[in-house]
């Protein structure tokens, strides 16, 4: 033990050493905790579709008054925000490996209705102003979630 101003500082090398060593033993394959990740993003995406906000439960806009108007001539309204067919959030996909958690779509019209923007000239509703309706993402108490996911394996590691 060393001494520094009222200040004391312990060495236990062996004690030490062996937590490393059941760390870097489990950090071998993080798969598992990356797998809890995973669901904790495919959560926080179904929970915004179910309540039509952001994954920080900001509201999505309603829908212009057009596409409200469309969608009833065709039976399709009132009806819930991003869901008219379903294929948006059944395309949403998931994955994951021994270092990383993904969460994505390849539906071509995610971007706009995530990140919002101008559609094309050539779109089945061209040059309309669509507001952002951000659906992947996470919200506070996910953050929370997987901080409290990475601290279970880290203290069952130690």
């Amino acid at each position: 033990m060393t001494t520094y101003n009222s200040i004391q500082i312990r060495h236990n090398t062996d004690e030490i050493l062996e937590a490393f060593n059941q760390l870097l033993a489990r950090s071998d394959n993080l798969a598992p905790v990356m797998k809890d990740i995973e669901g904790v993003l495919a959560d926080a995406t179904e929970r915004a579709f179910d309540e039509e906000s952001s994954p920080d439960h900001d509201p999505w806009p309603n829908l212009s008054a057009f596409t409200q108007s469309q969608r009833t001539e065709k039976g399709y309204w009132p009806g819930q925000i991003l869901q008219r067919s379903g294929r948006l959030a059944a395309g949403i996909e998931t994955d994951s490996d021994s270092d990383s958690a993904y969460i994505g779509t390849n539906v071509i019209y995610a971007a706009i209705q995530q990140f919002g923007g101008t559609t094309s000239p050539n779109s089945m509703i061209p040059n309309k102003d669509i507001k952002p309706r951000p659906f992947i993402g996470l919200g506070s108490e996910d953050e929370e979630e997987i901080l409290d996911i990475l601290k279970d394996f880290l203290s069952e590691a130690l």
